[in-house]
C-alpha cells in the first residue's frame, strides 16, 4: 500500500455563516456507500440554511457520474420540498467540466443557478474549450 492510499481524495465540509457547502477533490467512489458522510453533511446543510445555499465545486477536480447523480438527486428533491431554498452552485472557468456539468441541474430546476467564479480572470477561456 502507497502512503498516497491513506490521503482523503476529497473533502466535503459546511461553513455556516456562509451558508455554504464545498467539494474539493477528486470524487470517483467505487459504491455510494462511501459518499455517506459527506451527503449527510449536505442533506444537514440543506435543512439549516434559510435564503440560499451555495455549492462551492471550484477545486473538484474530478467526479464520476455516480457521485454527480447522488449529490444532484439531494440538491433537487430540495429544490422540490422547499420551493423557499435557492441553490448557487459556484463553479471555476479553469476546471471546464463543473460549469458544463452542473449547468445541466439550472435546466431541470429553476431554483438552481451556476455561476463561475472566475470567469472575468480568464477572458479567453471559453474560447480555448
Amino acid at each position: 500500500m502507497s502512503p498516497y492510499n491513506l490521503l482523503p481524495r476529497f473533502k466535503a465540509q459546511y461553513d455556516a455563516n456562509n451558508q455554504e457547502f464545498s467539494i474539493s477533490g477528486v470524487v470517483r467512489p467505487q459504491a455510494i456507500d462511501e459518499l455517506g458522510t459527506s451527503l449527510a453533511l449536505l442533506r444537514d446543510a440543506i435543512g439549516r440554511v434559510r435564503g440560499v445555499l451555495y455549492v462551492n465545486v471550484r477545486r473538484l477536480t474530478q467526479m464520476n457520474n455516480a457521485a454527480f447523480y447522488a449529490f444532484s438527486r439531494i440538491i433537487i428533491d430540495a429544490c422540490r420540498a422547499r420551493p423557499d431554498l435557492k441553490f448557487v452552485v459556484i463553479t471555476s472557468s479553469v476546471v471546464g467540466w463543473t460549469s458544463r456539468k452542473f449547468g445541466r441541474l439550472s435546466k431541470i430546476e429553476p431554483n438552481i443557478t451556476v455561476e463561475q467564479y472566475d470567469s472575468q480572470f480568464y477572458p479567453g477561456q471559453g474560447f480555448l474549450e
